[in-house]
């Protein structure tokens, strides 16, 4: 008889592991919607709140759009393409993050997109970049660069850019 009680133990708490590791996939909230944001002059989609705010900085030969709202703050920075090898887009990004003197690691990559933290002091903060090259333009997607933010937020806006 207890043979039987601890199969089921064994049972219960493996379909409990299992609820626990899909949950832990990360997802966008509800209420984060696709965004075409070719009315501002981007030619790519993301998903962000219905009420985020937006805020387009043209540079001349670059243009940065900003999509803030509660819990979100995106930045996108366009401009021309000078390769159509995103790796090597990519490189100079990484190259670049870890000359900054707050950098710590690079805890995730993919092949167009990294996830990095950066320590002020005991305080860490999380960041990332995303490359796209649409036709002849290169956008570079990041967290706003105002304000700290989890490695969870940091996810969550990755996937808002897929």
């Amino acid at each position: 008889m207890t043979h039987i009680f601890g199969r089921s133990r064994f049972f219960v708490f493996f379909g409990f592991l299992v609820l626990l590791v899909a949950s832990c996939k990360e997802q966008t909230p509800d209420h984060w919607k696709k965004q075409t944001l070719l009315k501002y002059d981007f030619a790519v989609d993301v998903l962000a709140p219905d009420s985020s705010d937006y805020k387009v900085i043209d540079y001349g030969i670059a243009k940065d759009l900003s999509i803030t709202a509660d819990g979100y703050a995106l930045t996108i920075l366009k401009m021309p393409a000078t390769t159509d090898q995103v790796a090597n887009v990519l490189s100079e990004k990484k190259k670049y993050a870890k000359q900054n003197r707050f950098f710590s690691k690079i805890i995730e990559e993919g092949d167009d997109y990294f996830i990095f933290e950066k320590k002020i002091d005991s305080l860490k903060s999380y960041d990332f970049r995303k490359v796209k090259i649409v036709g002849n333009q290169e956008y570079t997607f990041q967290r706003s660069l105002m304000g700290t933010f989890s490695e969870e937020e940091v996810r969550m806006l990755l996937t808002a850019v897929e």
